[in-house]
């Protein structure tokens, strides 16, 4: 199944709340998602966490920490990166700064990218899930936090930015 076989299904449901159908409705997020995946194709597959979200990143006297590898694996490290920037959620100019700091400026776009993605699956997870914990009041605001974020990127023009940069 595709992405888009997938969320065409999620779209079927009739109880998705409000805030998720606005996100649904991005088609800009599909063609980025194209975009993101002909350029992933070409990088290695690595080990990565899966849900680096600040809940499952401790600081400790020692240094930080993961934890809850439930998600763990082999797969695309901007995803990974992406998916841990859209929690921290970093704006154009932040995700440009944290480029230059984990890798170049180069990945800036390819970083943003993923994080719309991912931001757009904590919606969706929220929305659909059977896990109580997805239902939590921190997941919901996350969520809607994120949700909002994608609607404000796609009023902004940061969609078009996004994939002339990726080109």
């Amino acid at each position: 199944m595709t992405r888009a076989d997938y969320l065409a299904t999620i779209k079927g449901h009739s109880e998705i709340p409000q805030w998720v159908r606005a996100v649904l409705d991005l088609d800009e997020l599909d063609v980025i998602a194209h975009q993101l995946g002909r350029i992933s194709s070409a990088q290695p597959m690595v080990l990565i966490h899966g849900d680096p979200v600040p809940g499952n990143i401790v600081s400790t006297p020692t240094g930080v920490k993961f934890v809850d590898f439930e998600y763990a694996g082999a797969g695309n490290a901007w995803y990974e990166v992406g998916h841990a920037v859209a929690a921290l959620n970093l704006s154009h100019e932040e995700i440009i700064e944290f480029s230059c700091h984990y890798a170049d400026v180069a990945a800036a776009p390819a970083i943003e990218g993923w994080s719309y993605l991912a931001a757009q699956a904590w919606a969706v997870w929220v929305a659909m899930a059977k896990d109580p914990g997805a239902h939590s009041p921190r997941w919901q605001e996350w969520a809607q936090v994120a949700t909002q974020r994608l609607l404000d990127a796609r009023a902004g023009g940061d969609f078009e930015r996004v994939l002339a940069e990726l080109g």
